[in-house]
């Protein structure tokens, strides 16, 4: 058996981007941080959402540019359990 390192390819208008797919721990950390935290606002939201993003290897003004339907589009396909 053979483990490797996940990668995602995630298109942002017309550019193809390459992020690593986040560790079982950090995406579990993450989904946990956005839905427990009953004190966040969107806008706190939107942040946190984008510097994972940002962890993962996309660009900051490449996230920062995303419509709210793109970035939970993303959000969802890469925190989805398979």
């Amino acid at each position: 058996m053979e483990i490797t390192k996940k990668k995602i390819e995630v298109t942002v208008y017309g550019v193809v981007y390459q992020l690593s797919a986040p560790k079982a721990l950090e995406s579990a950390e993450f989904v946990d941080s956005i839905s427990s935290d009953q004190k966040l606002t969107t806008s706190q939201m939107i942040v946190k959402t984008q510097s994972f993003l940002v962890s993962m290897g996309l660009p900051k003004d490449v996230c920062e540019d995303l419509e709210l339907d793109n970035l939970n589009e993303v959000i969802e396909f890469i925190t989805e359990k398979k």
